[in-house]
């Protein structure tokens, strides 16, 4: 089917240019023919033939460079744009920005929210910003909350942390450790009616997670000193970024494996059964 089609194609494409050159040549004709009928003797039939030629010749030699040279650029690019098109589609992407703390409008997006789910390094920034935001869904009975964090216990993942925002290994546990505590603070407060989970994996985060309900904000890290703006993808609908997201937050969640642990609230062990001595 594949082939059949290309040979309909190419067909096509030839009796489109061949057509256009005997434009062209009538054109030429019609154009040549009327030096024959005087503008004096003929002055209609003159015209008629000067003019219907000159249109006929400049059609077809308008439609040869377009079949040689514009249509395979216009045709790429339109096929580019499409391509473009559904790749943007079935990723679920809706909007992108460079401008994190701001152009994502954190209180509206936060506002009315029944399930979120983040993944970020310590995000201090982020969350003095939404601090009463934070509270205010804290205090909606059956909301839902899940915070993943380094693992701060690690030391391979804590240097890594380290390096890459500038700092010593000290720091960094104390800054995961003061996230922790803050997000348990305002969900024990004594207006809290919401749950809480936190995890810990073994892993530095190369991209942030954000999972407000149905919508989805993935954004970056920067790798030069110092703070500024940075990508943030924005996902409105279901696609391929959203199920990764999800593939990764039900990764990091899942207590049989061996690199991530849920420290709130804390696991109890459990119960060891003694066995009865043998007769």
């Amino acid at each position: 089917m594949a082939k059949r089609g290309v040979r309909e194609a190419v067909v096509s494409n030839l009796l489109a240019l061949v057509i256009a050159i005997f434009m062209v040549g009538l054109g030429a004709l019609a154009i040549y023919s009327s030096s024959f009928v005087t503008e004096d003797a003929h002055p209609a039939w003159n015209a008629v033939l000067t003019n219907i030629g000159g249109a006929i010749f400049t059609t077809g030699a308008i439609s040869i460079l377009w079949d040689l040279f514009s249509k395979r650029a216009f045709v790429s690019e339109v096929f580019s744009i499409a391509k473009l098109s559904e790749d943007i589609e079935n990723s679920g992407l809706s909007r992108i920005t460079t401008n994190f703390q701001h152009d994502m409008e954190w209180p509206t997006l936060l506002r009315g929210a029944k399930k979120m789910a983040i993944f970020f390094a310590y995000a201090r920034t982020w969350r003095q910003s939404n601090l009463s935001s934070l509270e205010n869904f804290a205090g909606q009975p059956g909301n839902e909350m899940t915070i993943v964090l380094p693992d701060p216990d690690d030391d391979r993942v804590m240097a890594e942390l380290a390096r890459r925002f500038q700092t010593d290994v000290q720091t960094a546990r104390q800054r995961i450790d003061e996230a922790k505590n803050e997000f348990i603070r305002i969900f024990t407060h004594t207006k809290s009616k919401a749950k809480l989970k936190i995890w810990y994996v073994k892993t530095s985060p190369l991209l942030s997670f954000y999972r407000i309900d149905g919508r989805y904000v993935v954004a970056a890290y920067r790798h030069r000193p110092g703070r500024g703006d940075i990508p943030t993808f924005v996902c409105d609908r279901e696609g391929d970024l959203t199920r990764f997201v999800d593939a990764e937050f039900a990764a990091m969640t899942d207590d049989k494996e061996p690199w991530t642990r849920c420290v709130y609230p804390e696991n109890k062990p459990r119960a060891v059964i003694p066995m009865a001595p043998s007769a």
